[in-house]
């Protein structure tokens, strides 16, 4: 089984198919979207309140994901 990692999840949730969508909604780099949804790179708070404004999800959901990946050991 093929886990997605959890930012994915909130954008697809979102209705938010492509990642050219996000990153323009978001206004960041395809490369920081890229790299937050594999988890190499964490979004600051900024970052994080426009993820759940755009993603339509709590802050709360957010920070789970950033957590998440964290406890994955993929980001320091």
């Amino acid at each position: 089984m093929v886990r997605t990692n959890p930012f994915k999840r909130l954008r697809i949730k979102a209705d938010i198919e492509s990642i050219q969508e996000a990153k323009d909604a978001l206004q960041i780099s395809q490369s920081m979207l890229y790299g937050i949804e594999s988890g190499k790179k964490v979004p600051g708070r900024d970052l994080c309140l426009a993820m759940a404004k755009i993603y339509k999800c709590t802050i709360e959901e957010v920070y789970k994901a950033v957590e998440h990946n964290k406890k994955a050991g993929k980001v320091s």
